[in-house]
C-alpha cells in the first residue's frame, strides 16, 4: 500500500508522460505485492469457503473502484487531476500502517532460519508438477484471456463514452461507478455457490454472458440501453478472475503453494493484459472504438471455449471442501 501511495504521488508531480508511466510502474508493482499473499492467506484461513472470501477480496476493491470514479469526475470539475492522484497518497500511508499494526502476528509463529536458495528450488518443483497432470494450464489459460478481455473492455470504455460518446466528465466516472457496483453483490454470490457445486460451471456462464453484454455495449447507443449494459457486464466481469484463483489452489491444495499461485496468475494477467491493452489500442485507432469491445467479446469467446476444458465440478468441489 505503501508502495502505492508513493507511486501515485510520484505521478502527481511528473512533469512528462514518460516520467508518469514509471511512477505507474512503482504504483502498479504494489498492487501486485500486496494481492498475492492476501489471497493465499485467505485460502489457507477459509480452504471450504475460499471462493466466498477470494470473491469477498475483489468485492471490497469493487467498493473503492465505484466510489473512485465517482470522487474523481465530481472533483475534476475543480481541481487539477494532479491534487487528485497525490491526495490519495497520505490515506494509503496511513492504511499501510494499520494493515502492517493488524496482520502482524496473523501468520501465526516466526518460521525460523531458511535457505532461501533451497526453498526456492523446492518450490519451482512443486511447481512443475502441479502443471502435470491437472487442470492448471487450462486455469490460467482463461484467467490470461478473460484478464485480456477485460482490459480490452473497461480500459477503453472511459475513452469511448468521452471521445466517442461524448459524456462530460461526471457522467464517465459514475458509469465507470456502476460497472464496479454490480460486483460488489454479485462476487460473493458466485463464489459462495462455486463452493458448492464446484467452480467450472458458473465460470463457463460467466465467460458466455460476457461474450453478449461485450457486443451489446456499443450496440446500445447512449441512452439507457447503454447504462443497463454497462450495469450487467458489472455484475459479471470480476468473478471470473476470482472463481480462477480459487479453482487454481483447489489444484494445488496441500503443498504450500498457495500465495506462489497466486503471484505467478497475477504476473501473467499483468503481462497479458498489458499486450492486449497496446494491441487493442492499435486497432481503436484504425478501426475506432467500437472495435474495443468487439475485440474484448472476441477474447471472452475464446475464454469460453478453454472453460469448457476447466477441471470437473466435483473435483473441484471435493479439493475445496
Amino acid at each position: 500500500m505503501a508502495l502505492i501511495g508513493i507511486g501515485y504521488f510520484l505521478v502527481s508531480i511528473s512533469p512528462t508522460y514518460t516520467l508518469i508511466l514509471a511512477a505507474l510502474v512503482l504504483a502498479s508493482a504494489g498492487s501486485s505485492l500486496w494481492h498475492p499473499p492476501a489471497l493465499g492467506l485467505l485460502a489457507q484461513r477459509f480452504p471450504q469457503r475460499r471462493g466466498l472470501f477470494i470473491s469477498l477480496h475483489r468485492s471490497t476493491g469493487n467498493v473503492g473502484d465505484m466510489i473512485g470514479p465517482l470522487l474523481a469526475g465530481g472533483l475534476l470539475g475543480l481541481m487539477s487531476w494532479r491534487w487528485i492522484m497525490g491526495g490519495g497518497t497520505p490515506l494509503l500511508l496511513i492504511l499501510a500502517v494499520s494493515v502492517l499494526i493488524l496482520l502482524w502476528n496473523v501468520g501465526g509463529p516466526k518460521p525460523g532460519p531458511v535457505n532461501f536458495t533451497s526453498k526456492f528450488r523446492a518450490q519451482l518443483r512443486s511447481m512443475k508438477e502441479a502443471f502435470r497432470g491437472t487442470g492448471m494450464w487450462s486455469i490460467f489459460t482463461v484467467s490470461a484471456v478473460r484478464g485480456m478481455g477485460d482490459r480490452s473492455y473497461v480500459f477503453f470504455l472511459p475513452l469511448y463514452m468521452r471521445e466517442g460518446l461524448e459524456m462530460g466528465t461526471f457522467k464517465v466516472g459514475f458509469h465507470v461507478a456502476l460497472l464496479a457496483a454490480g460486483g460488489i453483490i454479485a462476487g460473493p454470490v458466485f463464489g459462495a455457490l462455486s463452493d458448492r457445486i464446484g467452480r467450472r460451471a458458473i465460470i463457463v456462464f460467466l465467460m458466455i454472458v460476457a461474450v453478449v453484454l461485450s457486443i451489446a455495449t456499443p450496440l446500445a447507443g447512449a441512452g439507457v440501453l447503454f447504462t443497463l449494459s454497462i450495469i450487467m457486464f458489472g455484475l459479471f466481469h470480476s468473478s471470473v478472475n476470482s472463481l480462477t484463483q480459487a479453482a487454481a489452489i483447489d489444484e494445488v491444495e496441500g503443498r504450500g503453494l498457495d500465495a506462489t499461485f497466486m503471484g505467478l496468475m497475477w504476473g501473467s494477467n499483468a503481462f497479458f493484459g498489458a499486450g492486449s491493452a497496446i494491441a487493442v489500442g492499435a486497432l481503436v485507432h484504425f478501426a475506432g472504438w467500437e472495435a474495443a469491445f468487439y475485440c474484448a467479446a472476441g477474447l471472452f469467446f475464446v475464454g469460453f471455449l478453454v472453460s469448457l476444458l476447466l477441471p470437473s465440478n466435483k473435483a473441484s468441489a471435493a479439493r475445496a471442501g
